[in-house]
C-alpha cells in the first residue's frame, strides 16, 4: 500500500481534474459518508487497489483510497482510477 501525491503535477505525473466523474455509490457509502469518483491520471508509480492518492481540490488537499484501476494501455503510464472520498 502506497500514497501517490498529485498535489504537484509535472510531465508524466499528473491528475486530470477535467476527467473527474462521480460514480454510482453503494448503499453503505451513504452511511459512511463516502463518495465514489473516477479520474484519469498519468503516474510514474503504478496505482493499485488499496493505494491512496493525495490531490488538491477547492476545499484543500484530499486523501482518497483507490478501489479499482484500469490501465489505458497507450500511453503506458496513464490510468483511470476509481476512488473513495470521505
Amino acid at each position: 500500500m502506497k500514497e501517490i501525491d498529485f498535489t504537484k503535477n509535472y510531465w508524466g505525473h499528473a491528475i486530470h481534474p477535467d476527467t473527474f466523474r462521480q460514480e454510482k455509490s453503494k448503499l453503505w457509502d451513504f452511511f459512511k459518508n463516502k463518495r465514489r469518483y473516477s479520474v484519469m491520471v498519468h503516474s510514474s508509480q503504478t496505482p493499485c487497489e488499496g493505494d491512496f492518492i493525495i490531490y488538491k481540490s477547492a476545499g484543500g488537499e484530499k486523501k482518497a483510497k483507490i478501489y479499482k484501476t484500469n490501465p489505458c494501455g497507450d500511453p503506458k503510464d496513464m490510468f483511470t482510477i476509481f476512488i473513495e472520498v470521505s
